[in-house]
């Protein structure tokens, strides 16, 4: 007997497969949590200003061009304004987001954004599913960042 899915596919295909996921679940954390308008266009424009580097987090030019500084400058501003737990969910994707992200290998990040992000986007956003899903959770003060 199994419990969750069943994987038939290589352990690098799920690798592959559990990246996108934590991209997508962190970036929708992070949107979520800024007030941001949670589509297709928003989520895509978010995970391109993603940081390439880990130095470019700390980068003038970077902070002032990308959608992700932006949100997360905004939210680091409202620090106060979560809870406790908001905030612990708000923090492991941030962590992810500005420190696992650029730290792969650029092929792997390639890889992602060419192969698996496609089918998430449709996946996750379309007929607002996902929105309205993170919404209600949140409004619960329900929205574990792992699942």
């Amino acid at each position: 007997m199994s419990v969750g899915k069943v994987y038939s596919q290589s352990s690098g295909e799920r690798y592959f497969e559990q990246t996108v996921d934590e991209l997508i679940r962190a970036s929708l954390v992070v949107l979520s949590n800024a007030g941001e308008q949670i589509s297709i266009t928003s989520l895509h424009s978010f995970i391109s200003s993603l940081p390439i580097e880990r130095e470019q987090v700390d980068s003038p030019s970077w902070q002032e061009s990308s959608e992700c500084s932006r949100v997360i400058a905004n939210l680091k501003a409202r620090k106060d304004s979560f809870s406790p737990s908001a905030w612990s969910d708000l923090d492991i994707a941030i962590v992810f987001l500005l420190e696992k992200w650029p730290n792969l290998d650029p092929r792997t990040r390639s890889n992602i954004e060419s192969a698996g992000m496609p089918g998430a986007y449709q996946a996750g956003i379309s007929k607002g599913v996902v929105k309205a899903s993170v919404q209600a959770r949140m409004l619960q003060g329900n929205f574990p960042f792992s699942g």
